[in-house]
């Protein structure tokens, strides 16, 4: 294999040294660069393919290169699936592990399942290897840091599935079909969702809210704890000199979480930005829990609605201000809980009042 030689002309906004990763099918190559606002500023990292003699062929802004795939395309960290020339073509958020023979196994699971196996590339440098330590922490700083997946071949021993990443992703597919249920959801989420409880009149679209989850090539599901990219960066509020990562860092320890997660670049027209503690996310052993569903559901408002807590709270008829934000999912998973809604639901103040756990702890694992 012949090393591969970087892209003589600067890409737009590059602020890092390109990074090759892969080898794809064809023998060009896909990397990796740091896009920023001044060279070693690295705000976002962008997974670019290119050919041998450094020619770019195509650009994707936030994502990583993860597997090479058979018709020259690859597969992302972000789980999204793309073609030759870099345009996603398809979602592997909720992606059976694939065995020799072919066949789908859900993660945590012996069930077979059906789905499209994965025709992978045959070159050396088929599958991205990384750089991690012998205690599975990255080496290297990561401004948008993925959040761990099962299916992230570096990990030794190996990750037990699901991961963070698979649980949150599966987590985010089932509300898109939750809110989707006409047959016995859509009275329930229209009348106690997307209402403004003070006067009872619609305030928001349930369908345009459907439509936000799938925006672009889909949400942007990042690790809280790793990231180091600053919140004004990130489009985050807060202090504008703090990284994610400090946010994380000293609002949860290793016993008390207090940021369950932090949803940024409120802005109903562009894909939800989130960054998550990665230990309040719940597993069960298909890595769906009605928990991780009402979490999302709540960060994914914030996107849409444009909402900060305190408003949020007094839009769906909680105490705005109360304390513990846990109110706004718990209130929320009554109605895309695995069974659905039956009877005149439960209130958000009777939420806080009677249904809130003892401690104000988010870390579920």
């Amino acid at each position: 294999m012949s090393a591969p030689v970087p892209p003589s002309r600067n890409i737009p906004g590059q602020a890092s040294p390109i990074k090759p990763v892969l080898q794809a099918q064809d023998g060009t190559f896909i990397g990796t660069v740091g896009i920023g606002p001044s060279p070693g500023t690295v705000t976002q990292t962008n997974m670019i393919g290119f050919g041998g003699s450094g020619n770019v062929k195509w650009s994707v802004p936030n994502d990583y290169p993860q597997i090479a795939t058979a018709d020259g395309g690859v597969i992302g960290g972000s789980g999204i699936t793309y073609d030759a020339n870099g345009n996603a073509n398809g979602q592997l958020g909720n992606m059976p592990a694939q065995s020799w023979i072919g066949k789908g196994y859900q993660v945590g699971s012996v069930e077979s399942v059906a789905f499209v196996p994965i025709n992978l590339a045959t070159s050396f440098w088929a599958i991205y290897g990384g750089n991690r330590s012998s205690n599975n922490t990255a080496v290297q700083q990561d401004p948008f840091a993925q959040l761990d997946t099962c299916s992230d071949p570096t990990f030794h021993p190996p990750l037990i599935c699901p991961g963070p990443k698979d649980a949150i992703f599966h987590a985010w597919w089932n509300l898109k079909s939750r809110l989707s249920d006409s047959a016995t959801r859509k009275h329930y989420l229209d009348n106690y969702v997307f209402v403004n409880q003070a006067n009872g009149h619609t305030a928001y679209d349930r369908n345009a809210f459907v439509g936000y989850l799938g925006l672009g090539a889909g949400p942007e599901f990042y690790d809280g704890e790793r990231s180091t990219v600053k919140l004004s960066d990130a489009e985050c509020g807060g202090n504008p000199g703090w990284t994610v990562q400090h946010l994380f860092q000293t609002s949860n320890n290793q016993t008390v979480c207090d940021v369950a997660a932090a949803t940024c670049r409120l802005d109903p027209k562009q894909p939800q930005r989130t960054f998550f503690e990665p230990r309040a996310i719940s597993f069960d052993s298909q890595g769906v829990t009605d928990a991780n569903i009402a979490l999302e559901f709540h960060e994914a408002l914030h996107g849409f609605t444009q909402m900060d807590d305190p408003n949020l709270q007094s839009f769906l008829g909680c105490t705005s201000g109360f304390s513990d934000t846990r109110d706004i999912t718990i209130y929320l998973q009554q109605f895309v809980g695995q069974q659905p809604p039956n009877g005149t639901p439960m209130t958000c103040k009777y939420v806080e009042q009677h249904k809130m756990p003892g401690n104000n702890n988010q870390c579920v694992r």
